[in-house]
């Protein structure tokens, strides 16, 4: 555990905060975490353990729509030659 803890700290992936310092009023609500432990073998047949630290999915809010536009290769190419044609 203190490995994970350790990582998300130097990486700053995110910050403690007191519930008291949120404003619930504005809607902001914060998601809780859980820990997972695992037993794993290694390859040498030897155990070790592992900690991961996961959020509670179904606590988030939808944020609504998100859009990534996608280029094919095929139609990169169809309008280029269009291009070239013209």
């Amino acid at each position: 555990m203190r490995e994970e803890f350790r990582s998300l700290i130097d990486n700053k992936t995110w910050s403690v905060v007191l519930i008291s310092d949120i404003n619930v009023k504005h809607g902001i609500h914060p998601i809780e975490c859980k820990w997972v432990f695992r037993m794993k073998t290694n390859p040498d047949s030897t155990i070790r353990f592992k900690a991961q630290i996961v959020v509670k999915g179904y606590e988030e809010q939808p944020f609504g729509e998100t859009f990534a536009p996608v280029a094919v290769l095929t139609s990169i190419r169809m309008v280029l030659a269009l291009a070239a044609l013209n």
